[in-house]
């Protein structure tokens, strides 16, 4: 058959497949054939290939990526220490062929024998090794970092009494070797020298020995912790020491450190599976002593102690006392049943956001509350009349949740002011877009229904509606006027300005004057209302301070104002500071103009003293239906407004123009 050519010196029988799969590398390919090659051949393909493993070596570049292929049928024997000498990094060697096809190396001659895996990040696959003296001490010896052994199988000879001390040793303690897929069996003590182990590890922190079956006779352990390794993960693997003394089968000292899991031990008699197992993990690890035996959990305190447990288990499900300190830590004497936990954790995560698991949940309805009940709230059965009342009930982290109804709050006396990290959540989430929980404010001039000051408030499925009749100065929420606010979230909200005809009303008033407001979440909200004819309505405006790394997204204005300015954004000019408002996005909103034709509406506005660096954002994929001829106004915004689309009555939508 005519051999195809490859970059590099590629060569197959028609394909470029090697094993099971292709070869991708970027380094060179050598052949390694004992049956038809020679050192003296490049290796750079079948018909070149070389007669010795190390031969091949010798020819690879550290740290290319460079493939050893070894041809089916290949054997070689190695004699002496080094025989094959792994020493240039980065090398993968892998064999052809399956069964008794497999490139074997047979090692001879000197008990010193070895194939050394001498570089980093070096692989060894499918490889068969076979013991030809006995007492052969570390055949295959790991020394360096990320080495890995994947698909071998290492045969000792019973019908001539050769019996290897310990197959693969770890010197120089390598990081993260890996043994894959490792085979060795035997069927009892095969008569040489004593067995030690399998593997041994010294040092070898990070280890992985993984789908590894290892049937010994080993007088330490099949798998031996000589030097104390850290980390380390043995899954998946079946270990069975034969040794009838009996002897463990895993060897570990004292501090070994590191993971067993999915492993199945047999060892000839007794229960000692594993030794000095102290900082070790064991998640289903079984060990059997005994033929027929179905196993027991190794690395577990069985026997008498699960009797105590179910004990446990009854007591906490069942309870004494009721919930005489519930949720305060329990005492013995007032130890709380499964079914009381149940309830409480229940009603604290029916409402639609859940809660902070750490903090408190207070409770407030909108009729038939008292701010004076047991407990200050805490039970939904006996819940608080006053939203302030729950605030200071609370502190930092807790959670109000609000009946379904109007709440209203007493202005005149005092705005509500969060606390740090507080959430208010409606107890029923919004049906249709309309919030079931009304929060809403008196008549009262120049007030604010809620002043925030604090970081990390959350407002959830509320409507915050004003109420008609005042005639200045009037804000739903009044954000940060003298601090610097971060993490507020508004979600699912209804911000109603009830067609109140007064100057300077705002649903969001993010004023402070020195500090920009961080993190502002206003998401999925709706805005309404604003169509009195006195003076300007801003649902939402930006103050001096700037607004920093915040979202407004998936929301609805309604730009109904159709004699005086209505604005869904409104940026203040934040006085030449740059980058004040640096990262703050406006997506995915529409914005609905006045249908009067009068298009007095302004999806976003920029003070007109303010320029490009200001005013650094990203405004995309906005959708404005009868707003003004500039809906956005882009004269310093060129830059962050991307597919945003206008209304029009001929051409059905056009892309509003970015600027210059």
């Amino acid at each position: 058959m005519t051999l195809t050519a490859f970059p590099n010196g590629v060569s197959s029988f028609g394909m470029p497949v090697m094993g099971s799969g292709p070869v991708f590398t970027t380094g060179n390919i050598f052949f390694v054939d004992s049956v038809t090659g020679s050192d003296t051949n490049s290796g750079n393909g079948v018909e070149n290939a070389l007669a010795t493993i190390d031969a091949a070596v010798g020819k690879c570049t550290a740290n290319k990526g460079d493939f050893i292929v070894v041809m089916p049928k290949h054997a070689e024997s190695l004699a002496a220490d080094s025989g094959v000498d792994l020493d240039v990094a980065g090398v993968t060697i892998v064999g052809m062929g399956q069964g008794a096809d497999r490139p074997t190396i047979t090692f001879d001659t000197a008990v010193t024998a070895d194939f050394k895996l001498a570089a980093a990040s070096v692989k060894i696959e499918n490889l068969l090794f076979l013991a030809g003296i006995d007492a052969l001490t570390g055949p295959i010896e790991v020394s360096a970092d990320d080495c890995k052994i994947i698909n071998c199988e290492y045969r000792d000879d019973a019908g001539n009494n050769y019996e290897t001390t310990d197959v693969i040793v770890t010197t120089s303690t390598p990081l993260r070797m890996l043994i894959d897929h490792f085979v060795y069996t035997s069927d009892g003590d095969i008569g040489g020298t004593a067995q030690q182990s399998i593997i041994q590890l010294n040092g070898a922190d990070h280890a992985i020995i993984r789908n590894c079956w290892l049937v010994a006779f080993a007088a330490t352990g099949v798998i031996e912790d000589a030097t104390v390794s850290d980390s380390i993960l043995i899954e998946n693997c079946v270990i069975e020491n034969q040794e009838t003394s009996p002897t463990v089968a895993v060897l570990l000292q004292a501090t070994t450190s590191g993971t067993m899991r999915h492993t199945h031990i047999r060892v000839a008699s007794g229960t000692t599976y594993i030794t000095a197992g102290n900082d070790m993990q064991f998640y289903e690890c079984y060990g059997v002593g005994v033929d027929a035996d179905s196993g027991e959990v190794v690395g577990a305190i069985i026997g008498a102690s699960v009797e105590g447990k179910i004990d446990t288990i009854q007591a906490e499900l069942s309870g004494t006392a009721g919930i005489a300190t519930f949720p305060e830590p329990a005492t013995p004497a007032d130890a709380v049943s499964m079914a009381e936990a149940l309830s409480w954790i229940s009603a604290r995560n029916s409402v639609p956001g859940g809660i902070n698991p750490l903090g408190s949940v207070y409770y407030v309805a909108a009729s038939g509350g008292n701010d004076s009940a047991t407990g200050g709230g805490l039970d939904p059965n006996e819940p608080l009349a006053t939203i302030a009342q729950g605030i200071t009930n609370g502190s930092a982290g807790d959670t109000i949740v609000l009946g379904p109804g109007t709440h209203s709050v007493d202005v005149s006396a005092a705005a509500l002011i969060p606390l740090t990290d507080m959430r208010f959540v409606a107890a029923i989430a919004p049906k249709g877009g309309k919030p079931s929980t009304i929060v809403t404010a008196d008549a009262d001039d120049g007030v604010n229904l809620v002043e925030i000051d604090v970081d990390g408030v959350v407002f959830e499925g509320i409507e915050f509606l004003l109420v008609a009749g005042g005639t200045t100065a009037l804000k739903l929420l009044s954000v940060a006027q003298t601090t610097a606010v971060n993490g507020l979230t508004l979600k699912d909200c209804w911000f109603n300005l009830n067609s109140v005809d007064a100057a300077s009303v705002m649903a969001i008033a993010a004023n402070d004057a020195t500090n920009a407001i961080t993190g502002l979440v206003v998401k999925n909200c709706r805005f309404t209302g604003g169509d009195g004819t006195t003076g300007q309505i801003s649902y939402v405006q930006v103050g001096v301070g700037g607004l920093l790394k915040s979202v407004v997204e998936e929301c609805t204005f309604e730009l109904e104002s159709a004699d005086a300015d209505c604005y869904g954004l409104d940026f203040l000019d934040n006085a030449a500071a740059a980058n004040k408002s640096y990262g703050t996005v406006i997506r995915n909103n529409s914005f609905f103009g006045p249908l009067d034709g009068g298009e007095d509406g302004v999806g976003i506005f920029f003070a007109a003293a303010m320029t490009e660096k200001e005013i650094i954002a990203l405004i995309h994929n906005n959708y404005f239906s009868y707003c003004s001829a500039t809906p956005v106004t882009v004269d310093k915004m060129n830059k962050g407004v991307v597919n945003n689309y206008v209304g029009d009555n001929t051409a059905g939508g056009i892309l509003v123009d970015p600027g210059t």
